[in-house]
């Protein structure tokens, strides 16, 4: 094996960014759609349906239809999904079965509306629009470590919402999003380019959020031409956030003592560093 100087070592050996997060991630896939019993009955045609405080989640215009005091607590019990798959290989060789692990847990929500006069009723709601968790066994032997070993994007909306029937069969609504959002990565960096026969891991990588604020908005219009049909239309706009958290490299010795002292000198120091994450806008239109 050549060894250079130092600088050139590092840059030829190693791919070890400073920050090893993307710019910017979208979490579309990951929305949390079941905010109520009855609405996942109805699935997309809720959004013009009004029978509980649920609304401001599938369509704020619709509290404007709720008569009195109305208090919604309900749940998700619900757990990530498990992937199993082989590879093509030749690392880790054709036929290892990768797994992730799955877990279990209960996503609590909460709604709430009341009327101020007979027009205009006021509602709340928290819930978790957004989440995702993957966790892979093996983390030594597992393909897509330079990925994710461990990622998790969690965020919680509280929705203050104002609802007004202009016409007995016609309401307009919106709130405010106030969205929680946390994010946490472990993912492996490898040599690159390798002087190794196999791909081989000489860092692993954590990144830590705390707790950080992003704000939007939801509208919606709830119509009902008649006794038997109804129609809605609802926009949540989207929610951009900048996380800022910790990032720590941690070195991984692989026994060959030139490329684990070139890892050790240029081995970037635990720093504070920014991931940036956009929680998508949707807009549903529906009728039942």
């Amino acid at each position: 094996m050549i060894l250079f100087g130092r600088g050139r070592t590092l840059r030829a050996l190693l791919a070890l960014p400073l920050l090893a997060l993307p710019a910017t991630a979208h979490a579309s896939s990951f929305a949390l759609e079941s905010q109520g019993a009855r609405a996942m009955g109805f699935s997309g045609a809720y959004v013009a349906q009004a029978a509980d405080p649920s609304a401001i989640y599938y369509n704020a215009a619709g509290i404007a239809f709720l008569k009195g005091r109305r208090l919604y607590v309900g749940g998700i019990f619900g757990g990530g999904l498990k992937t199993d798959f082989t590879g093509s290989g030749p690392n880790p060789p054709i036929g290892t079965l990768e797994t992730s692990k799955n877990g279990l847990g209960v996503l609590p929500t909460l709604y709430y509306s009341q009327p101020l006069n007979e027009k205009t009723v006021i509602g709340i709601g928290v819930f978790k629009p957004f989440g995702f968790h993957s966790q892979w066994d093996n983390p030594d032997q597992y393909s897509g470590r330079t990925i994710c070993l461990d990622c998790k994007v969690a965020s919680w909306a509280v929705n203050p919402t104002i609802a007004f029937k202009i016409e007995d069969r016609l309401s307009i609504g919106g709130g405010v999003d106030v969205r929680f959002s946390s994010f946490d990565l472990t993912r492996r960096l490898e040599a690159s380019p390798n002087p190794f026969p196999v791909p081989t891991d000489v860092a692993e990588l954590t990144y830590a959020s705390g707790t950080d604020v992003g704000v939007g908005f939801n509208v919606g219009l709830l119509a009902s031409p008649s006794e038997d049909f109804s129609i809605g239309v609802s926009y949540r706009h989207k929610v951009t956030i900048n996380h800022g958290g910790q990032a720590n490299f941690v070195q991984i010795l692989t026994g060959n003592t030139p490329v684990d002292e070139a890892v050790r000198i240029g081995l970037p120091a635990s720093q504070i560093a920014n991931a940036e994450f956009t929680y998508p806008a949707n807009l549903a239109v529906g009728a039942p």
